[in-house]
């Protein structure tokens, strides 16, 4: 039930961000309206919890059995994703201080730039870094991304690896008419 539960929310996760990645890059808009179709919310706040639920509950699927090679990608891709954002709440949290204390409108904290990026942790300092920096020049997008593509990616390959290791995971228990033959 969880697992289908996950399968569903992720499902309608994708479509909001594939809403916005047609509104930014099919409708021209710019980054700020391509909100999706529900995202008015606060964004670093939704993402922070989402994804934090989300890696609960792979953690509970793959420790109540669901484990294959997909299901262990998805627990790494996952905590990654994860860990992007609650590197972008803590910068969210950081700007929100730094605007309420200059009594500055709180809006122009959504959207900072993450770890991956334009603007992001590794574009600031991958450059100088090995092995870093040969990542980066491996995969420009890393550093050169906006933000609307980056989290676009990280939720499809994370609803791709979830789609991959349920179906994996349910084809355990698939029965062929050969296989009750003798039964």
């Amino acid at each position: 039930m969880v697992l289908s539960i996950l399968l569903t929310l992720q499902g309608f996760h994708g479509v909001e961000h594939l809403t916005q990645w047609v509104q930014f890059h099919v409708l021209g808009w710019p980054a700020k309206a391509s909100s999706g179709i529900i995202s008015p919310a606060n964004a670093e706040v939704v993402h922070f919890v989402w994804n934090w639920v989300v890696l609960c509950a792979i953690l509970y699927l793959v420790r109540a059995g669901m484990r294959n090679v997909w299901a262990w990608l998805l627990l790494v891709w996952a905590t990654a994703h994860t860990l992007e954002h609650t590197y972008l709440f803590v910068q969210y949290l950081q700007e929100v201080a730094r605007l309420t204390s200059l009594g500055q409108p709180l809006a122009q904290a959504q959207g900072l730039p993450g770890v991956l990026g334009i603007g992001g942790w590794l574009a600031i300092h991958g450059p100088a870094r090995e092995p870093l920096a040969f990542v980066c020049t491996l995969v420009p997008p890393l550093t050169t991304a906006p933000r609307l593509d980056i989290h676009f990616w990280w939720n499809a390959g994370e609803l791709g690896l979830l789609l991959i290791a349920a179906h994996t995971f349910f084809l355990r228990f698939r029965r062929t008419p050969r296989d009750t033959a003798g039964a």
